[in-house]
């Protein structure tokens, strides 16, 4: 009996995941972030939480770097321009999106283009500057 190789078999995969990753437009100029929007995120950040938030976009290269699933990040943008993503996709930015988890979720702060271009590039992955907000502050009470 044949074994597949596992490799031919992985890498046709690869090709076939590229291949069907593709932005959707709303017009001619935008398209639909490819990862799920929530449009309430900011609504639900709690007085003690808004302070760290805003620390990680103003200090981002001070958090830790944590590989996540793609599957597992949420957007706080709904549309990414395509062409400033396939921009990035070819200069291969080595900057890192910056993620928060909040509410059992992690969110997308900064970098929707740059987590779009990993996504239309295959990748199940990607490093991400990192900060859970989960745990409660009371250093403003």
């Amino acid at each position: 009996m044949l074994q597949p190789d596992r490799r031919a078999l992985r890498a046709a995969l690869y090709i076939i995941k590229t291949k069907m990753r593709r932005l959707r437009p709303i017009d001619a100029t935008t398209a639909h972030s490819p990862f799920p929007y929530d449009p309430h995120f900011m609504e639900r950040l709690r007085p003690d939480q808004v302070p760290r938030f805003l620390g990680c976009l103003t200090n981002a290269e001070n958090l830790p770097v944590k590989r996540l699933s793609l599957d597992s990040l949420v957007a706080i943008q709904d549309r990414v321009d395509p062409k400033k993503v396939e921009a990035i996709r070819e200069a291969n930015i080595p900057e890192k999106p910056v993620v928060v988890r909040t509410g059992g979720r992690n969110y997308i702060i900064d970098g929707h283009h740059r987590a779009s271009a990993e996504y239309l590039n295959g990748s199940d992955e990607i490093d991400v500057h990192f900060k859970d907000l989960t745990t409660e502050d009371r250093s403003l009470k």
